[in-house]
Protein backbone atom coordinates (compact mmCIF):
# COMPACT_ATOMS: atom_id res chain seq x y z
CA UNK A 1 0.00 0.00 0.00
CA UNK A 2 1.33 3.04 -1.10
CA UNK A 3 1.02 6.51 0.59
CA UNK A 4 -1.26 8.75 -1.02
CA UNK A 5 -0.67 12.00 -2.36
CA UNK A 6 -2.07 14.87 -4.77
CA UNK A 7 0.35 16.68 -6.14
CA UNK A 8 4.13 15.27 -7.50
CA UNK A 9 5.67 17.99 -8.38
CA UNK A 10 6.07 22.25 -7.90
CA UNK A 11 7.68 24.01 -10.77
CA UNK A 12 8.31 27.51 -11.08
CA UNK A 13 8.45 29.07 -14.42
CA UNK A 14 11.73 29.52 -14.31
CA UNK A 15 12.27 25.27 -14.15
CA UNK A 16 13.54 25.68 -10.62
CA UNK A 17 11.88 22.55 -8.54
CA UNK A 18 9.67 23.62 -5.16
CA UNK A 19 8.66 20.26 -4.10
CA UNK A 20 9.18 16.80 -5.47
CA UNK A 21 7.11 13.89 -4.13
CA UNK A 22 7.87 10.64 -4.60
CA UNK A 23 5.74 7.32 -4.12
CA UNK A 24 6.54 5.67 -0.43
CA UNK A 25 5.11 2.31 0.92
CA UNK A 26 2.87 2.59 3.95
CA UNK A 27 2.72 -1.25 4.65
CA UNK A 28 2.60 -4.80 3.10
CA UNK A 29 -0.94 -5.73 2.60
CA UNK A 30 -0.79 -9.08 1.00
CA UNK A 31 1.26 -11.96 0.45
CA UNK A 32 3.30 -12.31 -2.65
CA UNK A 33 1.33 -15.63 -3.47
CA UNK A 34 -1.39 -13.70 -2.91
CA UNK A 35 -0.86 -11.17 -5.26
CA UNK A 36 0.51 -13.22 -7.78
CA UNK A 37 -2.77 -15.30 -7.93
CA UNK A 38 -4.83 -12.40 -7.94
CA UNK A 39 -2.82 -11.01 -11.40
CA UNK A 40 -3.23 -14.47 -12.56
CA UNK A 41 -6.95 -13.59 -12.28
CA UNK A 42 -6.87 -10.42 -13.68
CA UNK A 43 -4.70 -11.57 -16.62
CA UNK A 44 -7.14 -13.90 -17.21
CA UNK A 45 -10.45 -11.28 -17.34
CA UNK A 46 -8.71 -8.88 -19.90
CA UNK A 47 -7.32 -11.61 -22.16
CA UNK A 48 -10.41 -13.90 -22.46
CA UNK A 49 -12.49 -13.66 -19.72
CA UNK A 50 -15.79 -11.17 -19.80
CA UNK A 51 -13.41 -7.83 -19.73
CA UNK A 52 -11.41 -8.71 -22.50
CA UNK A 53 -12.33 -5.35 -24.78
CA UNK A 54 -10.14 -3.66 -22.26
CA UNK A 55 -7.21 -4.96 -23.86
CA UNK A 56 -8.78 -4.24 -27.80
CA UNK A 57 -7.20 -0.68 -26.42
CA UNK A 58 -3.41 -1.40 -25.82
CA UNK A 59 -2.39 -4.15 -28.34
CA UNK A 60 0.76 -5.45 -27.07
CA UNK A 61 0.34 -4.91 -23.46
CA UNK A 62 -0.63 -7.28 -21.00
CA UNK A 63 -3.45 -6.00 -18.69
CA UNK A 64 -5.29 -7.07 -15.74
CA UNK A 65 -8.83 -6.15 -14.39
CA UNK A 66 -11.63 -6.90 -13.22
CA UNK A 67 -15.44 -6.07 -13.63
CA UNK A 68 -18.67 -6.00 -11.97
CA UNK A 69 -21.94 -4.91 -12.05
CA UNK A 70 -23.95 -3.42 -9.11
CA UNK A 71 -27.76 -3.64 -9.17
CA UNK A 72 -29.39 -0.50 -7.04
CA UNK A 73 -33.13 -0.32 -8.05
CA UNK A 74 -35.02 -3.02 -9.09
CA UNK A 75 -36.07 -2.65 -12.96
CA UNK A 76 -33.18 0.01 -13.27
CA UNK A 77 -30.45 -0.47 -14.93
CA UNK A 78 -26.95 -1.49 -12.46
CA UNK A 79 -23.84 0.32 -12.24
CA UNK A 80 -21.31 -0.32 -14.37
CA UNK A 81 -17.13 -0.45 -13.11
CA UNK A 82 -14.07 -2.34 -14.03
CA UNK A 83 -10.76 -1.51 -12.13
CA UNK A 84 -7.28 -2.42 -14.43
CA UNK A 85 -3.64 -2.45 -14.26
CA UNK A 86 -0.75 -2.55 -16.78
CA UNK A 87 1.30 -3.58 -17.81
CA UNK A 88 0.52 -6.63 -15.26
CA UNK A 89 3.99 -7.44 -14.73
CA UNK A 90 4.99 -4.81 -13.46
CA UNK A 91 2.29 -1.93 -13.39
CA UNK A 92 2.94 2.08 -13.93
CA UNK A 93 -1.51 2.64 -14.29
CA UNK A 94 -3.96 2.02 -12.14
CA UNK A 95 -7.95 2.83 -13.43
CA UNK A 96 -10.72 2.46 -11.32
CA UNK A 97 -14.38 2.91 -13.23
CA UNK A 98 -17.70 3.70 -12.17
CA UNK A 99 -20.67 4.59 -14.22
CA UNK A 100 -23.63 5.10 -12.92
CA UNK A 101 -26.84 3.54 -14.30
CA UNK A 102 -24.33 2.71 -17.41
CA UNK A 103 -25.23 -1.04 -17.83
CA UNK A 104 -22.31 -3.97 -17.82
CA UNK A 105 -18.85 -3.54 -16.38
CA UNK A 106 -17.63 -6.01 -18.80
CA UNK A 107 -18.68 -3.63 -21.60
CA UNK A 108 -18.93 -0.17 -20.46
CA UNK A 109 -16.33 -0.02 -17.29
CA UNK A 110 -13.93 -2.26 -19.77
CA UNK A 111 -14.24 -0.29 -22.65
CA UNK A 112 -13.82 3.15 -20.83
CA UNK A 113 -10.80 1.59 -18.97
CA UNK A 114 -9.08 0.69 -21.64
CA UNK A 115 -9.86 4.10 -23.48
CA UNK A 116 -7.83 5.90 -19.62
CA UNK A 117 -4.97 3.31 -20.67
CA UNK A 118 -4.34 3.76 -24.19
CA UNK A 119 -4.49 7.58 -23.25
CA UNK A 120 -2.32 7.03 -19.96
CA UNK A 121 0.66 5.06 -22.17
CA UNK A 122 0.14 7.42 -25.34
CA UNK A 123 1.89 10.41 -23.30
CA UNK A 124 4.78 7.83 -22.29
Amino acid sequence: MMKPYLVQAVTRPNGEQVLQTNPRPIRRVMSAEIARTMRAHMAAVAEYGFGSVVSEFVPGIVVGGKSGTAEHVPGARPHAWFIAIAPLAEPRYAVAVMVESGGEGSSVGAQLAGQILAAAFATE
